[in-house]
C-alpha cells in the first residue's frame, strides 16, 4: 500500500508503474543487497529512473515512520552483523553449527548471513535441490537483477551457486511449463549417473584453479553421450520434440529443428566438429560476476572456423535491429533475420513479446533524426511493410537501435 502512495504523490501513471509490479523490483533490489543510491546509479533508462525515485521516497518514509518492511529485516540485520563486530561474535558463539534447509531459494542477503555466522567455526551444513519446479512470482537473479521467473526466456543468463561458493552465471538452455512426459536422457558420467540440471552442471562447471581445457573435455563427455541417445530417424526426432508442448520455446519449426539434431548427431559422430569457447569479456557491475561477448574475439574465431560465413561490412552493418514474434507462429523471428541481415542489418532476437495477437508489425526508432528514419525506410522494404509501420519511441530505447515487433502483416514470404 505504500508503495501506491509513492507513486500517487509522484505524479506516476500507476498503469505505467503498477504498485504491486514496483515493488516486488524494489524487494528484489533489496535482496541482492542494493541500496537505493546504489540502484539509482545503474538505472539507464527513464524507466529505472523512476523507479529508483520510487524506492528513495518509499524507504524515506519507512525511515520517518521508525518502521521495516520484510526485506529490511534481512537486509538491516546483516548490515548492523557487518559493522558492529562484537555483536557478530556474539552470535557466532551462540550458534555454532549452523543448517540451512531448501539453500537453492536463498538470496544474495540470506546467504551473506549465513557466511557470516558461520564465517568463525565453518561448521556450516546446507542442504538444496537444482531440480525445481517454482510457480510464477519466483524471482530468478541475474546480472540486471531479479526477475520473475516466469520471463526468463531460453538463452537468458541468470546468476546460481550450484557446486560453487559464490553466484556464478548460467546460460538458460531449456525452460518448461507444465508437466513434461518427454524423454529423459541419463548420463553415466564422473562414476556417477547425471541427468537434467546435474548433466548441465558437470558439463559447465569449472572448478577454482580448473582449466578452461578440462571443463571443456567434459562438455565434450556429456554432448556426445547426450547426442548417441537420440534417434536416427528424423520424424522420431521430430516426436520428441513435439512431446516437449507448450514448454517448448523454440523459434524454428521442429522439423528443421529435428533436421538440426539429425546433422549434429551425424557430426558429433564422425567427430567433425570444432568445440571452441566463445570468448568473454567481464563486466564490472558492482555486484555478482557478469560477462559479455568479446566482439573482436569473436570475429576472429568465427573468420578462423566459418570464413564463408563472413560478410562485407556495409552502411548498416552496426545497427542492432532486436527482433520480437508478436504473433506466436514459430519461425517469423528466424525469417526476419534472414531479410535483416541481408540488409546488411545486425540482428538480435528478442524472442516472444509480452503478448500475443500483434496484428500489425511495428517498426520502433529511437527518434526522428535522418539516419534513424533511413533505418525504418530500409527495414520496411526488408520486410515486405507499408511505411506506416515505421514508429517512435516515446521515452527513447537503449536495448538496441531499432526494435521490431511482428505482426500478423508480416509473412517470410513478402517481397
Amino acid at each position: 500500500r505504500l508503495t501506491g502512495y509513492v507513486v500517487r504523490d509522484l505524479n506516476l501513471d500507476p498503469k505505467r508503474f503498477p504498485p504491486r509490479s514496483v515493488h516486488a523490483t524494489i524487494s528484489a533490489a533489496k535482496n541482492d543487497h542494493v541500496s537505493v543510491d546504489a540502484y539509482a546509479e545503474r538505472a539507464g533508462v527513464i524507466y529505472e529512473r523512476k523507479i529508483a525515485d520510487i524506492f528513495r521516497e518509499y524507504q524515506a518514509r519507512l525511515q520517518r515512520a521508525g518502521a521495516m518492511d520484510f526485506d529490511d529485516l534481512l537486509g538491516v540485520t546483516v548490515e548492523l552483523l557487518q559493522t558492529r563486530p562484537e555483536v557478530l561474535a556474539d552470535y557466532q558463539n551462540r550458534f555454532r553449527h549452523v543448517l540451512v534447509d531448501e539453500y537453492q531459494d536463498t538470496n544474495v542477503v540470506q546467504n551473506d548471513l549465513v557466511v557470516m555466522l558461520s564465517e568463525e567455526h565453518r561448521n556450516v551444513c546446507v542442504v538444496g535441490d537444482s531440480d525445481q519446479c517454482l510457480p510464477p512470482g519466483t524471482m530468478v537473479r541475474t546480472p540486471n537483477g531479479s526477475v520473475p521467473i516466469e520471463s526468463v526466456r531460453r538463452g537468458d543468463i541468470v546468476l546460481g551457486t550450484l557446486g560453487g561458493d559464490r553466484p556464478e552465471p548460467g546460460r538458460v538452455t531449456e525452460v518448461r511449463s507444465g508437466t513434461y512426459r518427454g524423454t529423459s536422457v541419463r548420463i553415466h558420467a564422473a562414476g556417477q549417473v547425471l541427468q537434467g540440471n546435474q548433466a548441465e552442471a558437470y558439463a559447465t562447471f569449472l572448478e577454482e584453479g580448473e582449466t578452461e581445457e578440462a571443463r571443456m573435455a567434459r562438455f565434450v563427455q556429456v554432448l556426445r553421450l547426450t547426442v548417441a541417445k537420440l534417434p536416427t530417424d528424423v520424424t522420431k526426432i521430430e516426436t520428441i520434440l513435439t512431446q516437449l508442448g507448450a514448454s517448448a520455446r523454440a523459434t524454428v519449426p521442429f522439423s528443421e529443428l529435428a533436421d538440426f539434431f539429425l546433422r549434429l548427431n551425424a557430426d558429433v559422430n564422425a567427430d567433425d566438429v570444432a568445440y571452441k569457447n566463445l570468448p568473454v569479456q567481464g563486466i564490472d557491475t558492482g555486484g555478482p560476476a557478469a560477462y559479455r561477448v568479446d566482439t573482436e574475439a569473436a570475429a576472429e574465431l568465427v573468420a578462423d572456423l566459418l570464413p564463408d560465413a563472413l560478410r562485407e561490412p556495409g552502411p548498416n552493418s552496426k545497427v542492432r535491429v532486436l527482433v520480437q514474434n508478436g504473433v506466436g507462429s514459430p519461425g517469423l523471428n528466424a525469417a526476419a533475420r534472414t531479410l535483416l541481415v541481408e540488409a546488411g542489418f545486425t540482428f538480435v532476437n528478442g524472442g516472444n513479446a509480452a503478448a500475443f495477437g500483434q496484428a500489425r508489425t511495428n517498426v520502433i526508432l529511437p527518434d526522428t533524426t535522418k539516419e534513424s528514419l533511413a533505418w525504418g525506410t530500409d527495414i520496411v522494404e526488408a520486410l515486405g511493410l507499408p511505411d506506416s509501420a515505421v514508429k517512435v519511441a516515446e521515452d527513447g530505447q537503449s536495448v538496441a537501435d531499432v526494435i521490431v515487433v511482428l505482426g500478423e502483416d508480416f509473412t517470410p514470404t513478402a517481397p
